[in-house]
């Protein structure tokens, strides 16, 4: 409900949340860019927004985790870093999530 102003749902502003809250990064810590991809998949759709980190990847998966261990009952497991297809093609993931990287990492 909190993502709901005038009506509307606020998808950046969610999405910056969800981001914050499930990572423990801070908002310096990202760089959140201004386009959206929409993702079609089957009956699917998925809106999504690149947000780019300050940090090496390495580091950030390292801080994210350690942020996670911290958790009771974390929403996400761990982290992956995907650099190519072939690192997401490893992984279980949405299928909407797939396509999404496979056009990405092209």
């Amino acid at each position: 409900p909190a993502d709901v102003q005038n009506g509307r749902v606020d998808l950046a502003g969610s999405v910056v949340r969800e981001c914050l809250e499930e990572t423990g990064l801070q908002l310096q810590d990202l760089d959140v860019r201004d386009q959206w991809t929409a993702v079609v998949k089957d009956a699917q759709i998925a809106f999504m927004r690149d947000i780019g980190l300050t940090w090496d990847a390495d580091a950030a998966k390292a801080r994210i985790e350690a942020e996670l261990a911290k958790e009771e009952l974390p929403e996400l497991s761990r982290i992956h870093i995907v650099r190519n297809a072939s690192d997401a093609h490893a992984l279980t993931m949405p299928p909407f999530m797939q396509f999404f990287l496979d056009a990405a990492l092209r």
